[in-house]
């Protein structure tokens, strides 16, 4: 996010980073769980799934930004272009669970079970953070004198 005069702005950028830093614990939670292997392969692509998460997720605090409302945003395009965008991903990395080749077909596993989270985060958490954000910050506005 970038504030008015180029700078980034960490205060507003902050809440979205810890979104998918959870999200990415979850989906190694529900990996364990489900009993499916890490390996060398496919803990690499940790990384991809911030990138993935992030991308999806500064739409949609971009478009509550200028909405001002989880209500407004909900009701927009935004959410039917991250679902669809999102389930475009999930039908690539789900291609890969088909590959003979254990490693890749271990990636794609993973990457489907997290862009699949991921959208569930997008969608559902992160609008709920948002609303919990913007009370704060009106509670603060409307506390100081």
């Amino acid at each position: 996010f970038q504030a008015e005069d180029g700078i980034r702005d960490v205060e507003r950028s902050r809440g979205l980073g810890d979104v998918y830093k959870r999200q990415a614990l979850f989906t190694v939670a529900v990996a364990v769980l489900i009993d499916m292997p890490l390996n060398m392969a496919n803990i690499l692509v940790i990384p991809l799934i911030f990138g993935l998460g992030v991308d999806n997720g500064i739409h949609v605090v971009e478009r509550f930004r200028r909405s001002g409302a989880v209500a407004e945003l909900m009701h927009s395009s935004t959410p039917r272009a991250v679902v669809l965008s999102t389930l475009t991903t999930i039908g690539t990395f789900a291609a890969l669970t088909i590959s003979p080749h254990q490693g890749t077909a271990s990636i794609g596993y993973l990457l489907t079970l997290a862009v699949s989270l991921l959208l569930l985060f997008t969608l559902f958490i992160l609008p709920l953070l948002l609303t919990f954000q913007a009370r704060v910050a009106s509670d603060e506005t409307s506390a100081t004198p």
